[in-house]
């Protein structure tokens, strides 16, 4: 069976809750995302910026777990499932991430 690339930010770093919400995920590497910024709204976001950096994991996940981070996520309502492509070893892979929908990325600003 076929596992996604998932890159993980925020609190989907912590070993434990990314346990619990998806059981079969595995570390496959640290990974910093460049030319993008962690920004705080309603929850931690991403966004393009030129020149900075998110430090963050990627894992392998399986559909069963991305289903759950999905509905964690809440997908299609708070986040929107997006992705990136990196190589590795010459070889380009494909990575989801969740990116805040445009409905909830300027509300944490009003608080």
């Amino acid at each position: 069976m076929s596992k996604t690339l998932y890159f993980a930010y925020g609190s989907n770093l912590h070993l434990e809750q990314m346990k619990n919400r998806c059981p079969d995920s595995e570390v496959f590497m640290c990974f910093i995302l460049k030319n993008f910024k962690l920004i705080f709204r309603t929850v931690a976001d991403i966004e393009k910026d030129v020149g900075s950096q998110v430090n963050g994991v990627i894992f392998k996940i399986s559909q069963k777990d991305e289903t759950s981070l999905d509905r964690y996520e809440g997908v299609p309502t708070l986040y929107k499932k997006n992705y990136f492509e990196v190589s590795i070893e010459n070889k380009k892979h494909k990575v989801l991430y969740y990116k805040m929908t445009s409905l909830y990325n300027g509300y944490g600003n009003l608080l």
